[in-house]
């Protein structure tokens, strides 16, 4: 059910109404209306009109035999002044209908006619202001009409414009009721949740991180929340949505008194944000990676060069040999130094517990969207519950991630591309495996060499990986198969550790 076709059903079933009982009571009496807007249109002639049927009338009245008095007969002209003239001038005509109908009378001036003239002029004036009052009313409520479709037109093309800027809006929009259920959706909404008539599911089974969000919104009229959750198309796949969730009150029924709560969702699909932001967070820590070991490496080389030329002259005569050896027992330690250092420094690290299932969402979320952007099928056998792990969760994205690409690459040129992660349970680990349906790793014992790729890379990604899931007391290590390559992600398990950090230096 499309946004568009249904966004004001209600509203716009009222209205349709009330504007056409309206324009049936106008169609009704069109050929009244007609003759009423001729006789507005031609005035003069339609005063002309009324003024020599007053003629008429009061010479038959001057004429008949026997003496018959016509003075009521004097109201059919009147009407038609009263729908021309002004209230004064009624009152007027009326006075000077009273007068002829006094003056033509059979007793005529007899005494008491002063008391006949104002009944009768008080009746005349009467059945004119009725007359005009009715006329009256009848403008109005045709002008009123007119007003009222104008308006119902005008806001008819404004929720058309509307309705086509949110059916076509990159924004997902919905409505649910108060426990969830979907009622209206706009085109990105559906293909957002990979489901071309969500109407009528709820909401939660895609995005079930809202229903407590949702459930905050009760016995509140109106509210506004921005989060952050975390969802599931149709399909299995997951995503990372920015979600707008606004409440509001609508009525039941259209004739009803009774209202219920409604919550109006904009979504935006975050996942290609989080996925670029987590390539760009792994390009940048190996560009940062390569040059920190560039300098290393270059101080390492240019103490062997020293230690090189050094041996080249131990053949020297025995003078010369001793302060040799000892200029070359001072590089040796020199470069012993050197090295402690670097460990010492890379090693320090506070080793932290953390929850695993809230990490394998990212690590879920960034791996599938980047390999099902590949046409990459992603399949994921890892159970729900998890237990908590030392790691942190940029790291496991990075490794994750790192293998993710690795596999891209090499799942090219396959006909074949398929990823399958899994989950493997130890006494005191937990390990990821890490499969792909690619043609294999030729030489897997350059693999984990830093500088050495296999995929076309920069060559520090699993060598990096492994330093850092070594630094948590984890491991990254190949697994040879028949087919295809494997790579075991192994995490240490912080059975009863909490929060508490442990220092992993030496």
């Amino acid at each position: 059910m499309g946004f568009a076709g249904n966004a004001s059903a209600p509203d716009r079933h009222d209205a349709v109404s009330t504007a056409g009982s309206e324009a049936v009571a106008v169609a009704s009496a069109a050929p009244a209306e007609r003759l009423f807007e001729w006789i507005e249109t031609h005035r003069l002639l339609c005063l002309g009109i009324a003024a020599l049927l007053t003629a008429a009338l009061a010479f038959a009245d001057w004429q008949i035999e026997p003496n018959v008095s016509l003075g009521v007969l004097y109201a059919i002209p009147l009407i038609l002044f009263a729908l021309i003239v002004s209230r004064l001038h009624i009152a007027g005509l009326a006075l000077v209908c009273a007068i002829f109908r006094e003056a033509l009378a059979p007793f005529r001036w007899t005494p008491g006619y002063q008391i006949r003239i104002l009944v009768a002029m008080a009746s005349f004036s009467a059945i004119g202001l009725l007359v005009s009052e009715l006329n009256r009313n009848r403008r109005l409520t045709r002008d009123r009409a007119a007003d009222r479709e104008r308006h119902f037109r005008f806001s008819e093309r404004a929720l058309e414009q509307l309705r086509s800027v949110i059916e076509a809006s990159p924004l997902s929009f919905l409505i649910t009721d108060a426990n969830g259920k979907i009622l209206m959706t706009n085109r990105a909404a559906c293909d957002l949740l990979e489901n071309s008539s969500p109407a009528g599911e709820n909401l939660f089974s895609y995005l079930p991180t809202l229903a407590p969000v949702q459930a905050s919104f009760a016995n509140r009229r109106t509210a506004r929340l921005q989060v952050e959750a975390a969802g599931k198309r149709k399909s299995g796949e997951a995503f990372l949505a920015h979600v707008w969730l606004t409440s509001y009150l609508h009525p039941a029924a259209p004739d009803s008194d009774r209202v219920e709560q409604r919550i109006a969702i904009a979504i935006w699909d975050a996942s290609d944000d989080v996925l670029g932001h987590d390539l760009a967070q792994a390009e940048n820590r190996s560009d940062t990676a390569g040059v920190l070991l560039a300098t290393f490496s270059h101080e390492i080389h240019n103490l062997s060069d020293a230690a090189g030329v050094l041996i080249s002259r131990i053949g020297a005569p025995p003078p010369a040999r001793e302060a040799d050896m000892a200029t070359l027992r001072k590089v040796v330690q020199s470069l012993s130094e050197f090295t402690a250092t670097g460990l010492k420094f890379g090693l320090r690290r506070n080793r932290t517990a953390i929850d695993l299932e809230r990490a394998l969402e990212h690590v879920h979320l960034t791996v599938s969207s980047m390999l099902q952007q590949s046409e990459i099928d992603v399949r994921w056998d890892v159970p729900a519950q998890m237990p908590r792990v030392y790691a942190d969760e940029t790291t496991l994205v990075q490794v994750f991630l790192n293998l993710a690409l690795n596999s891209e690459r090499a799942l090219r040129a396959c006909e074949r591309r398929q990823v399958r992660i899994s989950a493997e349970k130890g006494d005191d680990t937990i390990s990821f495996v890490f499969r792909d349906s690619g043609p294999g790793v030729a030489n897997p014992e350059s693999l984990f060499k830093p500088f050495e790729s296999l995929s076309g890379g920069a060559g520090l990604g699993l060598f990096l990986s492994r330093a850092m899931l070594r630094s948590y007391g984890g491991d990254l290590y190949y697994r040879p198969e028949s087919s295809g390559s494997c790579f075991v992600i192994r995490l240490l398990c912080a059975h009863g550790d909490g929060d508490g950090h442990t220092n992993t230096s030496g």
